[in-house]
């Protein structure tokens, strides 16, 4: 495995820079956005009274499942003549101390737009950014989303490999196959760029196919750093960690296939990728056990105290 030094300067320079070359910026009360040269001001504004909850049930959008700090809607825009599906994905506090830093810091919806422009201008699939928006006062930050477009026909890699490919049809085998080779080559060409993906569970990773052609998409792309040289060890394996939970249906073998592959467009010896899969396997192991750890001390919080409970 090629080693990089942790230092100062690799640490700054991962940063994504803003490039958002093209963009309009627009004002609306307190609201700062930049919108897609494609897209109608007007609608772009109309995004802004979605933020929250209240009101929703009358409005041309839809809210969908998503983390428990985030607000997602499913809404509609016109773009280049045609009403295309958009996803609006508000970002809230974590707590208080994220409240802060976000006061000043790049929003996590401008670092997500940043990122995806990044990944399209170098050759990956993923969604296009249409409308940054960000409420505050001043420099302070303190609402921000971000609208891109949505991936149609395309289904999650972890659902698809358990509804769509299962081992026991040559078809579903194939398919599986197919999947593992292609989206191994495609986290090697993101490693030789020196570009790391935030979360790179399957869940994060769209596929969409056309005929023969088989399209894999990254979404969530709000952590995703590109490096100037190659990117720390540590945080490629953390990658690879992060690929290896999908525990479902998926064999030892096809966890090895896909290292043989990823390894082989690294250019890394056998012996490395033997090494190389040891350290992801008892990284697995590690945080495993402490996702375990972590369910049990949530469900033990939840237990009533003696003292609390009726005879």
């Amino acid at each position: 495995m090629h080693k990089t030094p942790h230092s100062r300067e690799s640490r700054v320079s991962a940063a994504t820079a803003d490039d958002f070359s093209g963009f309009r910026a627009v004002r609306h009360r307190r609201w700062r956005l930049l919108i897609h040269p494609e897209i109608d001001p007007a609608q772009a504004v109309a995004l802004t009274s979605s933020y929250g909850l209240a009101g929703t049930e009358n409005r041309p959008w839809r809210r969908v499942k998503s983390a428990p700090w985030t607000v997602v809607f499913l809404a509609g825009l016109e773009y280049q003549g045609r009403h295309r599906k958009v996803y609006v994905k508000y970002e809230l506090p974590r707590s208080f101390i994220d409240t802060c830093k976000y006061l000043w810091r790049r929003t996590r919806s401008r670092k997500a737009m940043a990122a995806s422009l990044m990944l399209r201008r170098q050759g990956f699939n993923a969604p296009e950014p249409w409308v940054l928006l960000e409420k505050g006062f001043g420099p302070f930050r303190t609402k921000n989303g971000l609208a891109t477009e949505a991936v149609e026909n395309s289904l999650a890699m972890g659902r698809k490999i358990e509804c769509e490919a299962a081992p026991d049809t040559p078809s579903g085998l194939r398919l599986r196959r197919r999947m593992i080779r292609e989206f191994a080559r495609l986290v090697a060409r993101l490693h030789n760029r020196g570009i790391l993906h935030g979360d790179l569970g399957l869940s994060n990773v769209l596929v969409r196919e056309a005929g023969e052609k088989m399209e894999i998409w990254l979404i969530d792309n709000e952590r995703t750093r590109q490096y100037p040289k190659e990117p720390p060890s540590r945080l490629v394996i953390k990658n690879l960690i992060q690929i290896n939970m999908f525990r479902n249906t998926v064999s030892d073998a096809e966890r090895m296939r896909f290292l043989v592959v990823y390894g082989a467009r690294r250019n890394l010896a056998k012996d490395e990728i033997r090494r190389l899969s040891c350290q992801v396997r008892a990284g697995t192991e590690r945080r495993m056990i402490n996702r375990q750890r972590r369910r049990r001390g949530r469900q033990d919080q939840n237990l009533p105290t003696p003292g609390s409970m009726r005879d």
